[in-house]
């Protein structure tokens, strides 16, 4: 039945690249003749044509001249309608062309379609292609489901593998007349689209276009066979071919993920049939479902590695770009490093969510750091004011705190910072420090291994702020004030885009936003060079 080893066919040049599975596909072969009548409709510009022809114009150049059309097309249309019989030798309508011009319609002489037609033994379906020639590709070697085929084509021939496609022993069915015309009548019909595609691109018309043209009217032309047609179609019996095909995989621009395209071995794209045997095999060959996989890991695996070599460009040149802005000791705080790098990388991919959400979330995360290590490394100490205070109260600590921002230089303390549970949870802590002071340094303790933002600023207010604090004057939220006043009111604002909230009359646009991450996440930066290096020695150069 079917032996791949006499050959497969190849009726179209596949492309060259990786990313390639080929598939021996399995067909019945037929040599059909098939007369088959084309009843169409006059066009416009050959009911135009075919108007001057009999007004007294016959040569081409005269035509082209009145309808202001390109001679040699004209020339073309001309050549074709004596050839229908609807103009004479000396280019005169004839009584058939005089009846076209009333009816429109134009009536052709049987036509003899010699060619060859492919059927599925699986489903006897016949593909919507026809070829009037066979080739025949030789193979190399033979291993049990596979082949290997030396492919020409432009520079040297290239070896390939293709897996076969078994097919178990079956009885052909040969084709019905009308199911052949339907083949002949695809296969043209996607012929004429693809030449019609490719002339649109050229703005001066063609008779190459004029042709694509008259064929995509065949949507809207009568197919039919002569009454004996029966009797004189010719169907030669089958022979059992394997049919050369392949999946590719979608070039593009190597973004997203890999996409699989199935292409048609006759070049008339798209490979619908191709692509629906494909899919009704899956569940019952392992092989090829595996094989379809791999092809798609492979260009996956591919574009993980370009990946990770564009990501430890970036990451490197990213960081550079921080050393120049903040200098060599930046490399000694690693923690504070990584986060700036993820805001860096972030404005690196652009506007996207995931992009803008990134860099958000990591602002945030470095000031979290930068609060914690401040005031692990500037401790708070029991207020002054504590002793002498009486009944602590959610509105005296609010306005101690924001006494302290404006001490430090802050514009105001904020809505989020002057949250009444983060107000409470200070008196709570302020009131068994009167007793116990020690309690105090527990809540530090607990908030520098694991606090929010909101949580830790008002520690680090009482450290650069309070009158009992020793190091108050040289505090780095001090520093960090004189750059940035308006600082936990631009942290309310990310914080409040991180938690998908309003918090704000406005709320930033996101390359408003991303610019505003860019500048904390800097000023983070300069404010932690002033605080112990987490890595001691010099500094690591890269």
């Amino acid at each position: 039945m079917f032996h791949v080893e006499r050959g497969v066919l190849l009726l179209h040049e596949p492309p060259r690249g990786r990313g390639l599975l080929f598939l021996c596909w399995p067909v019945w072969v037929y040599r059909v003749t098939a007369p088959v009548v084309r009843v169409r409709r006059l066009d416009i510009f050959e009911k135009v044509i075919l108007a001057l022809c009999r007004a007294g114009l016959r040569e081409p150049g005269e035509v082209a001249r009145r309808i202001h059309q390109d001679v040699d097309l004209c020339a073309y249309v001309m050549r074709q309608l004596r050839a229908g019989g609807q103009l004479d030798a000396s280019g005169a309508p004839t009584s058939a062309g005089r009846r076209a011009t009333t009816s429109d319609a134009v009536v052709g002489a049987p036509e003899l379609v010699v060619t060859h037609v492919f059927q599925d033994p699986a489903t006897g379906e016949l593909w919507p292609r026809v070829s009037t020639e066979l080739r025949v590709q030789p193979v190399a070697r033979v291993r049990r489901d596979e082949v290997d085929l030396r492919l020409a084509g432009a520079g040297h021939p290239r070896r390939e593998t293709a897996y076969v496609i078994a097919q178990p022993p079956t009885r052909p069915v040969p084709p019905r007349v009308e199911q052949v015309v339907d083949a002949i009548r695809a296969h043209r019909l996607a012929r004429a689209e693809q030449t019609a595609a490719r002339s649109a691109e050229s703005a001066e018309p063609s008779p190459e276009a004029y042709r694509a043209d008259q064929e995509l009217q065949a949507m809207h032309t009568e197919w039919r066979l002569p009454e004996d047609v029966s009797r004189i179609a010719d169907i030669r019996p089958p022979t059992a071919e394997y049919l050369l095909t392949w999946v590719e995989l979608d070039g593009g621009s190597g973004e997203g993920p890999a996409r699989r395209l199935v292409r048609d071995p006759f070049g008339l794209d798209p490979a619908l049939m191709l692509e629906q045997l494909i899919l009704g095999r899956l569940p019952a060959d392992p092989r090829l479902a595996e094989d379809l996989s791999g092809l798609t890991r492979a260009a996956d695996t591919r574009l993980h590695a370009r990946y990770a070599r564009l990501a430890g460009q970036v990451r490197r040149r990213a960081e550079a770009a921080l050393v120049e802005r903040l200098g060599e000791d930046i490399r000694r705080h690693p923690q504070m490093m990584e986060l700036l790098l993820g805001v860096a990388d972030g404005i690196a991919r652009g506007e996207e969510a995931a992009a803008v959400e990134t860099v958000v979330r990591d602002t945030v995360r470095a000031y979290e750091q930068l609060f914690r290590r401040v005031v692990d490394e500037y401790r708070p100490v029991v207020p002054g004011w504590l002793a002498a205070a009486g009944a602590l109260t959610d509105t005296g600590t609010r306005a101690r705190l924001r006494g302290y921002a404006a001490d430090v230089g802050l514009t105001d303390l904020t809505d989020l910072f002057g949250d009444t549970q983060v107000i409470r949870r200070l008196n709570t802590v302020l009131r068994d420090a009167r007793e116990r002071p020690a309690a105090l340094d527990r809540e530090v303790s607990a908030r520098v291994a694991k606090g929010s933002p909101k949580d830790i600023v008002p520690w680090a207010l009482i450290a650069a702020a309070d009158a009992a604090a020793p190091d108050r004057h040289r505090h780095p939220l001090r520093d960090l004030a004189r750059r940035r006043p308006a600082l936990l009111s631009e942290l309310q604002t990310i914080n409040s885009v991180r938690n998908g909230g309003a918090h704000s009359e406005r709320s930033p646009s996101a390359p408003e936003l991303v610019e505003l991450c860019r500048n904390l996440a800097l000023d983070a930066g300069r404010t932690v060079l002033l605080l112990t290096p987490e890595r001691e020695g010099p500094p690591a150069h890269a």
